[in-house]
């Protein structure tokens, strides 16, 4: 698992924001069994942001040929709670729904509640976004909003499965960059 918090917050160290002015908005909530839980994030912090998109190219001149979405996050409120997760969107912006897991794309998710760890075995995300490969500016003002729905079951345990319901995500400030070189085809 310690490879994996080392990938997503990878391109977040390249990615600093400086303006004072920059607020980063993670709202992450959802429902299992009727509990209602909140691991958002709100606050002034300008080092992180627990979204990104990384658009992949073939060339410096060449159009973006995918997207990889990664979500990371914990609730400073919340001992012990946090998710993860990503997928690459091949459509770059045609779709908006996509399965979790899917290998064609690369995509999962978990969820640590309270020191136990679950993973997506079905669901899906459906996600709006306002990414800035199609404005090119520096400044990370995009957004990404949208909703989930995870069948998971505990990483440790097998018969342990939950259902996770009513998942709702809104990002403001997200950080953006492209790689030259398609590697995943």
């Amino acid at each position: 698992m310690k490879k994996y918090f080392i990938l997503f917050f990878l391109p977040l160290i390249f990615c600093r924001c400086e303006d004072k002015e920059l607020l980063f908005i993670n709202e992450f909530t959802f429902d299992i069994d009727g509990v209602h839980y909140d691991l958002s994030r709100i606050d002034e912090i300008k080092i992180t942001s627990e979204f990104g998109v990384i658009g992949y190219k073939d060339s410096e001149k060449s159009p973006v040929s995918s997207l990889f979405y990664y979500f990371m996050g914990y609730s400073p409120n919340r001992e012990n709670s946090a998710y993860g997760g990503g997928f690459f969107d091949k459509s770059v912006q045609k779709e908006t729904f996509f399965n979790v897991p899917d290998p064609s794309i690369y995509s999962s998710f978990w969820i640590e509640i309270d020191n136990e760890i679950y993973d997506a075995t079905s669901g899906y995300i459906e996600m709006t976004s306002e990414n800035a490969y199609k404005k090119r500016t520096e400044s990370n003002y995009h957004k990404a909003h949208g909703t989930f729905d995870f069948v998971m079951e505990n990483r440790y345990n097998k018969s342990d499965t939950i259902h996770v319901t009513n998942g709702k995500f809104l990002y403001q400030s997200y950080t953006y960059s492209e790689c030259v070189e398609d590697v995943w085809n």
